[in-house]
């Protein structure tokens, strides 16, 4: 529980009262976004957060998730709790296993690098009122990102948001040295924690957003709330 004892989000408060930070947030993905998604919001002092991995890091994680070369080998979210906890002081929920259909209440962030475990997370929090209020998608390529926010209660986002469920033999398979930047990856976590910020605090928030870095090409944004 967060107090006015910690000292160290005192010039925030007038954005992200200390009553927003008890907010659930449940990250499936400890990987280059959910990484450092989970890092940004700790540090933004939300103190309820749980994520879920089962895999190990490797020397290839190295380049784009928050991770330390003395974690290789080990269980991703074993060592994200222990960075949280010495940068942040905040002890996350780590569960060092694969997502079974279980439901989250609050805030649930995909986080995931395949198609059939996205379907699967949203079609378990599709539809359950007053568990679920916010469904967060990002998906990134090396100089890419996309990331749809919406209720999962509402029949009309749920529709818009199935358009962009196809399939994994659908997607655009990069090569393997065309993965990942840290970059791309700390401008997504960054946007998914404002988007938690505003959800939290009753404002509008991005509802979907995406942009291209490596053309400049201009961000195409909308908003609801």
């Amino acid at each position: 529980m967060i107090t006015v004892q910690k000292e160290h989000l005192t010039r925030q408060m007038d954005i992200i009262p200390l009553a927003a930070l008890n907010t659930r947030v449940t990250i499936i993905g400890a990987g280059a976004i959910g990484s450092f998604t989970a890092f940004a919001l700790a540090k933004m002092g939300y103190n309820d957060i749980h994520v879920f991995d089962f895999d190990t890091v490797s020397i290839e994680n190295m380049n784009a998730q928050m991770f330390r070369f003395s974690d290789i080998g080990k269980s991703k979210v074993d060592s994200l709790k222990e960075i949280i906890k010495d940068f942040a002081d905040t002890d996350i929920t780590a569960q060092n296993k694969k997502y079974e259909n279980e439901i989250f209440q609050d805030i649930v962030i995909c986080a995931v690098d395949n198609m059939e475990t996205r379907k699967d997370v949203y079609n378990a929090h599709k539809n359950m009122p007053y568990i679920t209020r916010l469904f967060v998608d990002p998906r990134m390529a090396i100089e890419y990102a996309y990331i749809q926010a919406f209720d999962p209660n509402d029949k009309a986002q749920c529709d818009l948001y199935e358009k962009t469920l196809f399939t994994d033999d659908e997607a655009v398979q990069e090569r393997c040295t065309n993965k990942s930047t840290i970059y791309t990856s700390q401008l997504i976590g960054a946007t998914i924690a404002k988007i938690v910020k505003d959800i939290t605090t009753k404002k509008k928030y991005i509802n979907r957003i995406m942009w291209d870095i490596a053309g400049n090409d201009v961000m195409s944004v909308t908003s609801i709330g």
